[in-house]
C-alpha cells in the first residue's frame, strides 16, 4: 500500500492561547494551545480509502472580539490555516472550495455551516473529505 503525507501550517493572531486540534480519520494528530509562533502539523497515512481532515478551534470567548460603535472589528483572536499539502502538493485552494466550517459565532447565533476561507475566527470545525488514491483525486480536483 502506498503512503502519503499531509501537512498544514497554522498561525494564531491576537492574544495567544487558542486551542487547535487536528484530526485525521478521527485520530488526533495535533492538539495544543497556540502561541505567537507558527506551527506545522505533519501526518503520514496509508492511501487506501477515503479520508477526513478535521481542524477544530476552541478557547475563544465573546470578549475576545472588540467592536467599535458601528460593529467593525477593532481587535480579535483567530487562527489562519495555510499551506495545506498532500505529498508536497499545495491543496489549500481546493480545501477552501470544498471544506465546510461549522460554528455558532461563539454562542451568539445558531449553529451554521459555511465556507472556509483559511481563517478560523470562531470556535468550530473545518471538515474536509477527500478520496484515494490521492493522485487520482488530485487530478479530478485541480
Amino acid at each position: 500500500m502506498d503512503t502519503c503525507s499531509l501537512s498544514l501550517s497554522a498561525n494564531s493572531y491576537g492574544q495567544i492561547g487558542l486551542q487547535l486540534t487536528v484530526k485525521f480519520d478521527n485520530l488526533i494528530i495535533f492538539d495544543s494551545r497556540l502561541t505567537d509562533t507558527p506551527v506545522t502539523v505533519q501526518h503520514e497515512f496509508v492511501d487506501d480509502r477515503p479520508h477526513v481532515l478535521e481542524i477544530i478551534m476552541s478557547g475563544k470567548e465573546p470578549r475576545d472580539t472588540v467592536l467599535d460603535n458601528e460593529g467593525r472589528i477593532l481587535q480579535d483572536r483567530l487562527i489562519d490555516i495555510e499551506d495545506i499539502m498532500l505529498d508536497d502538493i499545495d491543496i489549500t485552494s481546493i480545501v477552501r472550495k470544498q471544506a465546510t466550517y461549522t460554528h455558532n459565532f461563539n454562542g451568539s447565533q445558531p449553529q451554521t455551516v459555511g465556507e472556509f476561507y483559511s481563517i478560523m475566527g470562531c470556535n468550530g470545525t473545518v471538515l474536509f473529505e477527500f478520496n484515494s488514491p490521492v493522485y487520482n483525486w488530485l487530478l479530478e480536483n485541480m
